[in-house]
């Protein structure tokens, strides 16, 4: 027995609104990317944990104003780290944003303006100030050396 024409019509659609929502997880290189978050009107994207993630986020990251990366110096190479708590926080003092990253990327929607990001590893804090202009994209790695090393 042949289903009616409407009911086709509605799996169709049914099945279109589902693969839109798997895509809308999906970077244009194939990877998967960790959830999009929200605070405030801010958004972001945390992870960064194996390759797949990695590649996905590194591809993502064009499209955010701010791209934050963590690595810790073990013996002679860098390590990428996560853990670490991010505090962005507005140039008049407010804060914007307060995470505790769940791998070595962390991209930020953040508006223009002058921001003050602090980052802790480990108990140890590595503040930088960033500017955030119309359509520029900011990189920091915030890079820590070894216990011995400070």
């Amino acid at each position: 027995m042949k289903p009616p024409p409407f009911m086709i019509k509605q799996f169709a659609t049914l099945a279109a609104v589902i693969a839109a929502s798997l895509v809308s997880n999906v970077s244009a290189d194939g990877g998967a990317l960790p959830p999009l978050r929200h605070v405030g009107d801010i958004s972001y994207r945390n992870g960064g944990i194996g390759v797949d993630e990695s590649q996905a986020l590194k591809a993502e990251a064009e499209r955010y104003p701010l791209t934050l990366v963590f690595a810790a110096r073990i013996g002679k190479r860098d390590a990428y780290t996560s853990a670490v708590k991010v505090t962005i926080v507005k140039a008049d003092g407010s804060s914007t944003l307060e995470v505790n990253s769940e791998g070595p990327y962390l991209l930020v929607d953040l508006p223009i303006g002058n921001y003050r990001i602090t980052a802790i590893s480990n108990g140890r804090s590595k503040s930088q100030s960033v500017a955030i202009l119309a359509g520029s994209r900011r990189q920091v790695v915030f890079e820590w050396p070894e216990e011995n090393q400070e």
